[in-house]
């Protein structure tokens, strides 16, 4: 054994770690550092939770990109756009796009016996992707469309059914508005159609989609409004891109590197404590003929210590808090504020590397 290793250690867990003022200097030091640990992992786990829930679930829902006519209207009408194939084959042969779906939304009215409930139609086809709802599907299937005939079918939320008393397999039916143009002039007629429910399911996006979109065959859209089958309301992108929500990672970043200054001092100031209730031992090893070095190695070892036992007590606690919070969820969240119902998080082997 080193002769600084043996010093560092009887220092440490010796004899004189016992002293009244060594021993709060070194518990300072090490649950300092274990303090410091946890909020680190926590910060990034939280936040790295929060990254993975919205993004699954804003992008899953309305994609990253979509290509549409906007128009001057401010309604939830699509405004009609040519099925350009030639386009549509050079977003799938583009390795930045993961997906591309074709879609066209149309407001309506859904009426029930006892209640009425305006919504969003979202018309689609069999390119659509599933993978999203597929993991928010409360019950039924999702919907699948044959291509010679308007698919009667439709999958709507939880917090529709809820409303208005609906369940799997019931029918209902959609009053629309419809415009045409005869003898020259513009007229608005009611048009009516009955959906039976194949499928329900629960995003906890209430406010922003769970309440408002019903989804349906999107030749029902187009025959609504009068289009033919190479005219649609528009393109949702998924991408394989970075998006918004990477750019959280930088707030990531200024946390961790503000308290990793606050345990470098705290550390450093620690350790100068000891150096300096050491004074007389110094002198010992210098007078016996001991190098520079040799001492500093003695307090390294010392400051390599206390901070591995740190990280190791702030990575027990964090784990402890994040499985807590992971099986228990103890932390609550308003869902209509924060898309999600508790706090999320997320942890991985690289982040904790990186801590």
């Amino acid at each position: 054994m080193k002769l600084e290793f043996f010093i560092a250690k009887r220092i440490l867990v010796g004899g004189d770690q016992k002293n009244g003022f060594t021993k709060p200097v070194i518990n300072i030091a090490v649950w300092g550092i274990a303090l410091g640990v946890l909020i680190m992992v926590m910060a990034v786990a939280i936040t790295k939770g929060f990254q993975k829930e919205i993004k699954s679930k804003i992008v899953g829902f309305a994609s990253d990109i979509q290509i549409s006519d906007i128009g001057i209207s401010e309604s939830y009408e699509s405004n009609p756009i040519p099925l350009d194939t030639g386009l549509y084959n050079q977003m799938l042969a583009d390795q930045n796009i993961k997906h591309v779906q074709q879609y066209a939304s149309k407001a309506g009215i859904i009426k029930t016996e006892e209640d009425m409930l305006g919504v969003i139609l979202k018309g689609i086809t069999n390119d659509f992707n599933w993978d999203f709802f597929q993991q928010h599907l409360v019950e039924g299937e999702i919907l699948q469309f044959e291509e010679d005939q308007i698919g009667k079918e439709t999958m709507i939320s939880s917090k529709i059914a809820r409303t208005l008393g609906l369940k799997l397999g019931d029918q209902f039916r959609v009053f629309f508005i419809t415009q045409e143009t005869k003898n020259g002039k513009e007229e608005y007629r009611q048009k009516k159609y009955a959906f039976t429910i194949k499928g329900i399911y629960e995003t906890g996006l209430s406010e922003e989609f769970d309440s408002k979109f019903i989804f349906v065959d999107l030749k029902r859209i187009q025959k609504l409004n009068h289009w033919d089958n190479a005219t649609i309301g528009g393109y949702e992108v998924f991408l394989e891109i970075i998006s918004w929500l990477d750019y959280i990672d930088m707030h990531i970043a200024i946390i961790l590197v503000i308290i990793l200054i606050v345990a470098i001092v705290n550390m450093s100031s620690s350790l100068l404590i000891l150096i300096l209730e050491k004074t007389n031992m110094i002198g010992i090893l210098k007078s016996l003929g001991a190098s520079n070095w040799s001492i500093r190695k003695i307090f390294l070892l010392k400051a390599a210590f206390l901070i591995g036992k740190g990280v190791l007590y702030g990575n027990l606690l964090a784990f402890v808090v994040c499985g807590i919070q992971w099986y228990f969820q103890p932390i609550k969240l308003d869902p209509a504020v924060y898309y999600i119902d508790a706090v999320p998080v997320y942890l991985n082997l690289i982040n904790l590397l990186i801590i």
